[in-house]
């Protein structure tokens, strides 16, 4: 929802708000879930890096490795 004001000041105070709130958030995720890891194969590697972006963790590592056949491994 974009904020709305007349007041740039007050729009900018609501701004730096809601990023602490999300920053906020995300540490509450990882103190909930500290193991948490997210690894990703080749399909979609921007919709993992969104995730971990928004999770606030780095992405696993990961080797893959074709095959002659074009299989993966």
């Amino acid at each position: 929802m974009p904020v709305r004001s007349a007041n740039p000041i007050r729009a900018k105070s609501l701004i730096h708000d809601n990023l602490e709130k999300q920053s906020s958030s995300r540490n509450s995720l990882h103190s909930r879930m500290p193991n948490i890891k997210v690894f990703s194969g080749t399909s979609h590697p921007d919709l993992a890096q969104r995730i971990v972006d928004r999770l606030g963790i780095e992405l696993g590592k990961v080797v893959t490795k074709k095959f002659s056949n074009l299989e993966t491994w």
